[in-house]
């Protein structure tokens, strides 16, 4: 098997142990949905950029071109600043958060008021 088709080894998608819960259950298992959703989102995003640019280029495209299309320097570096666009975007929330308890960290108590350590 080339690189190419070389399929990589299954993660355990449970891990072990007990999770932390940072505020409660249902805001965790949401936060968690979100940034699953917005990774997805980022991947349809760079794939998406691929078959515009191989589209560009004309003719019919086969699925072997999207896989095995090679980015150029220039490339990598424009969907790099999107998507760190995209992340500020959705985390906006987060980060105002951080940066208010980086300021005053007296705010840190309010933010995780009622917060456990562990389920």
């Amino acid at each position: 098997m080339n690189d190419q088709t070389q399929i990589a080894p299954r993660m355990q998608r449970t891990p072990k142990g007990k999770k932390p819960v940072y505020f409660d259950e249902t805001i965790d298992r949401l936060l968690s949905m979100i940034v699953a959703l917005t990774a997805e989102v980022a991947v349809l995003r760079s794939r998406l950029d691929t078959v515009e640019q191989l589209s560009e280029k004309g003719g019919a495209l086969k699925q072997l071109e999207i896989d095995t299309f090679e980015l150029t320097p220039e490339d990598v570096a424009r969907r790099a600043a999107w998507t760190e666009a995209y992340l500020g975007r959705v985390m906006k929330g987060v980060a105002d958060d951080i940066e208010r308890m980086s300021d005053n960290p007296a705010d840190a108590s309010d933010l995780f008021e009622g917060a456990h350590t562990l389920s």
